[in-house]
């Protein structure tokens, strides 16, 4: 079974996210033609690297994360409120998905890491004040991810699109960053406000083309599951 390292009110209901794509012994990081960051400057908040890399120091060798923080080039110092480059922090999480779930896929391991960066958020101010938010109108809950996406994160084009009354669809195009850590974080954040929502991941072309470096296009449904 994978580590159980997911805390917080809902990490023993663990769920296993969707395993799409080869597994990770495809995908290592030794021997592929990285193509230049550049290509890929999107960023995330400091606080996702900041838990990421306790959660790394909990569970491995200190040796061993100093070296994982070298291989992805992590940045040495890093605010919780700073933005930085999105390409060592999904590098640092493919390499900290194999140690901490080598018996699933890669993406099913960044699925697992995106419940993970839930809780990341979870313990912020801004997160605070979502959770704390009691809302069940469904338009009003896709107004609400959808501006704490765009302030988090500058890692592509985002928008939500409502279906009817109890459903709508969060659209990622040319995201950068694996569909099912995106799932897993979203699937968390249902459990963690009790929004009663099933999000339903479909993806639409992934492409991986060195550590740290996707884009997907890919549709999270988000649909109400009517438990009071």
């Amino acid at each position: 079974m994978p580590c159980g390292c997911l805390g917080g009110s809902f990490g023993n209901r663990v769920r296993r996210t969707q395993s799409l794509g080869p597994p990770y012994g495809e995908l290592g990081h030794q021997g592929v033609v990285s193509t230049p960051e550049a290509d890929y400057p999107g960023t995330t908040k400091g606080l996702f690297f900041v838990h990421f890399l306790a959660l790394a120091r909990r569970h491995l060798p200190e040796a061993d994360v100093a070296t994982m923080c070298r291989t992805v080039g992590m940045p040495a110092r890093i605010s919780r409120f700073g933005s930085y480059p999105i390409v060592p922090y999904t590098a640092f999480q493919e390499l900290l998905a194999q140690r901490l779930y080598p018996q699933v896929e890669l993406t099913e391991g960044m699925g697992l890491l995106g419940r993970e960066a839930f809780l990341a958020f979870a313990g912020s101010v801004a997160g605070r004040v979502v959770t704390a938010l009691v809302v069940r109108d469904v338009p009003h809950i896709a107004a609400i991810i959808e501006k704490t996406y765009r302030t988090l994160n500058d890692l592509g084009e985002i928008r939500t699109r409502h279906v009817s009354r109890t459903e709508f669809v969060i659209e990622f195009n040319r995201y950068l960053q694996y569909p099912q850590h995106q799932h897993g974080l979203l699937e968390a954040g249902c459990d963690y406000t009790h929004w009663h929502l099933h999000p339903k991941l479909t993806i639409r072309s992934f492409e991986r083309r060195g550590p740290g470096r996707v884009i997907a296009d890919f549709d999270i449904r988000m649909i109400d599951s009517g438990t009071p």
